[in-house]
């Protein structure tokens, strides 16, 4: 009976999603079919002080690809001169947008030539781009040399690939976006594994793969992480003080323009991404110098907020990465205090995916103190903030950060559910939410990540099972 009411369970979950003790209900999955899946239409702007047509001769490059189709514009974009530089690449992200809306495009290629014809740069602009959480990157440029050569057309066929798996909904279809990414950055991946010096790829390259590489670790697929932090740490040693010898607030207030932030802000993002799997002194101490860099730089520049919590909640994650990992009680401290500082600073309705992220984090980190000072009741706080960072999450938008909480808020649940006094009603819903976030992960096209999230469903089920049979026991012998 057990199986049958098993299947029953996963049957029920598929269709209504688990409200059982978590508070949290699955969203309805779209279909292969939803708008998202079609073919990318995608926009070249002409580059600003570009007389040799460069968006004519990238479309050549390009125009062979089967994947999307390419409109070329006439109007060229840059940011208006003003006190606020990362609001004024915002706007400018908006006005390509919004050109490319006008040809019915969902992405737009663009940029302008150096005034001194030293370098070519290139920026993309998406739906994501100029999204809320996003503000980091949003300065993000990729430099290439003056006279254009196959690595300019190797990154935008990249860029786009990274638009295609952005806004392709289905765990299936998302799988195949990936894959498609994936062998687009196949040749780099390679030759840097073969000992290739990263310093050899022009600038734009090393970043666009950069890029590419943290796209695919926010769908779980965390692969291209050590090369792509191979290729960019020849433009980011410059800024670390461990590398410069210069102390973080040095660096922080006088050394950094906006493009250098979004870059170091993407250098820390692969790093905290790394961390997951393989924390490593250097990569957590590394990590940290970022972040400490970047909360220092946005801490008092006006209008900044955003930027400023998102920096405290990559400085808990690394903190806390490196605490797990040295058993520093210290460390998972101070990222407590981190997260917190940056959910002090989001606006829950408005910022909902910025919010869900810090809440999930600062859960991890009562977690991670409850196991090394051995306290269960601070496990036990994480609980309700696995809730709530549920509860404000929107699924579509981040089914990997869903699965991800839903999947910690299980953990927790079947950890106290199996303790001295074993709680069925907390095993069911540690078991239904396994489910659900081997669903999410599914829908996100980590694999890894729902296997695991399987595991955790069939332990559950025994357990489950174990109790009942110990239950009728007593029942039938009185005790």
């Amino acid at each position: 009976m057990a199986g049958l009411w098993s299947v029953l369970t996963q049957v029920v979950l598929s269709l209504f999603g688990d409200t059982t003790a978590s508070g949290t209900r699955g969203a309805t999955t779209p279909g292969p079919d939803d708008e998202g899946n079609g073919r990318l239409r995608a926009m070249i702007a002409a580059f600003v002080g570009d007389d040799s047509q460069l968006a004519g001769w990238l479309s050549d490059r390009l125009n062979s690809h089967q994947q999307y189709d390419l409109v070329i514009g006439a109007q060229g974009f840059a940011p208006a001169e003003g006190a606020d530089p990362v609001q004024a690449w915002r706007e400018a992200h908006f006005q390509a947008l919004n050109a490319a809306a006008r040809q019915d495009a969902d992405a737009i290629l663009w940029g302008d030539i150096d005034p001194a014809g030293k370098a070519i740069h290139l920026r993309f602009s998406n739906k994501a781009t100029v999204a809320p959480g996003n503000d980091l990157l949003v300065p993000l440029v990729h430099v290439f040399k003056p006279s254009p050569t196959a690595a300019l057309p190797q990154a935008a066929r990249i860029l786009l690939a990274t638009e295609k798996l952005r806004r392709t909904v289905g765990g299936a279809e998302r799988r195949l976006q990936m894959t498609r990414l994936q062998a687009e950055m196949q040749t780099i991946g390679e030759k840097i594994a073969a000992g290739d010096n990263p310093a050899g790829f022009e600038a734009g390259l090393a970043t666009v793969f950069a890029f590419a590489a943290f796209v695919l670790a926010e769908t779980g697929d965390r692969s291209a992480c050590p090369a792509a932090l191979k290729m960019i740490e020849p433009l980011t040693m410059p800024f670390m003080p461990s590398a410069s010898g210069k102390p973080v607030t040095v660096v922080a207030t006088t050394s950094l323009s906006v493009a250098d932030t979004a870059l170091l802000a993407l250098y820390g993002g692969l790093l905290n991404w790394s961390m997951i799997s393989d924390v490593s002194d250097r990569s957590g101490k590394m990590a940290m110098e970022v972040w400490q860099i970047l909360v220092r730089h946005f801490e008092f520049l006006p209008g900044a907020t955003t930027a400023q919590a998102l920096c405290h909640s990559n400085l808990g994650e690394a903190s806390i990465a490196c605490g797990k990992t040295s058993g520093d009680g210290d460390l998972i401290t101070a990222g407590m205090a981190s997260y917190r500082r940056a959910i002090g600073l989001i606006n829950p309705k408005t910022q909902p995916g910025i919010y869900a992220r810090a809440a999930y984090g600062l859960g991890e980190a009562l977690v991670a103190h409850s196991d090394i000072e051995q306290v269960d009741a601070t496990r036990d706080q994480a609980i309700p903030i696995f809730q709530a960072a549920l509860k404000v999450c929107p699924k579509r938008d981040y089914p990997y950060l869903w699965g991800r909480a839903v999947f910690a808020l299980a953990t927790v649940q079947s950890h106290k559910g199996r303790g001295a006094q074993q709680d069925a009603s907390l095993l069911q819903s540690a078991r239904n939410n396994f489910i659900q976030a081997q669903y999410s992960f599914e829908e996100a096209g980590a694999l890894g990540a729902a296997r695991a999230a399987h595991g955790g469903y069939l332990r559950m089920e025994t357990l489950i099972d174990q109790a009942g049979k110990r239950k009728a026991v007593v029942a039938a012998t009185g005790g």
